[in-house]
């Protein structure tokens, strides 16, 4: 299911990149965004859930035979940069994704209400196939 939510959210990302729904406004204001971005941040258990995801690929590593400490933590720190570079990326796209709807919708929108617009907005010739059918 990841597997399909990360595809699903790339096609958006690609998509939205190489046909924008709109100009990035250049003077757009949003007051106290760093708040609300880190708030949003730890609704999603992105901090959070790295303490389980962490212990869990600790665990993994073990029983795949890295059992000597410098090897095992060769293999969880290049699981986590993987894991770290893929989250920013996919927070960039997101990211600029709003950025060029900045000039349609209103600042007031729900992440949930933008996603699923795009979804509309994007969707595949026939609508049963779209990759955001709701």
């Amino acid at each position: 299911m990841t597997l399909l939510l990360l595809l699903g959210l790339l096609f958006l990302i690609v998509k939205g990149i190489l046909s924008p729904i709109g100009n990035i406004e250049k003077h757009y204001f949003v007051p106290h965004i760093a708040r609300r971005g880190i708030r949003a941040g730890y609704q999603t258990l992105d901090v959070l859930g790295t303490l389980l995801f962490g212990s869990l690929i600790i665990s993994s590593a073990k029983s795949k035979g890295y059992t000597r400490k410098k090897d095992r933590n060769r293999i969880v720190t290049l699981a986590g940069l993987i894991a770290g570079a893929g989250l920013f990326l996919t927070y960039l796209g997101l990211t600029y994704l709003g950025a060029t709807a900045s000039s349609i919708y209103n600042v007031e929108i729900s992440r949930s209400a933008l996603i699923l617009s795009y979804c509309g907005i994007f969707s595949w010739k026939w609508r049963s196939y779209s990759i955001c059918h709701y």
